[in-house]
């Protein structure tokens, strides 16, 4: 499993449901949380897939709906992919 963690300076979390909607559908799509820092502003969100293959090719289809519905939501200023090598709940 692969986790995609993107990080913001600033993230505003109103109209993100966008995201979801575009990533959730996509192949390998395993989860996402969107963590804000409330005194900083800075932000990070965590995608989950099941390959980095998958991470990748889920970026076009968020890039995709925003244009398509004329959202202003923030782009990473970063981006990483790490292997998740163990999960516990």
């Amino acid at each position: 499993m692969i986790a995609r963690i993107g990080y913001f300076e600033r993230f505003d979390m109103t109209d993100r449901e966008y995201v979801l909607e575009a990533i959730k559908a996509r192949p390998g799509f395993q989860g996402v949380y969107h963590l804000v820092h409330t005194e900083s502003g800075r932000a990070m969100s965590v995608s989950f897939f099941d390959t980095e293959e998958d991470a990748r090719a889920a970026q076009p289809a968020v890039g995709a709906a925003r244009e398509a519905g004329g959202h202003d939501g923030p782009t990473p200023d970063c981006v990483a992919a790490w292997e998740v090598v163990r999960y516990a709940r």
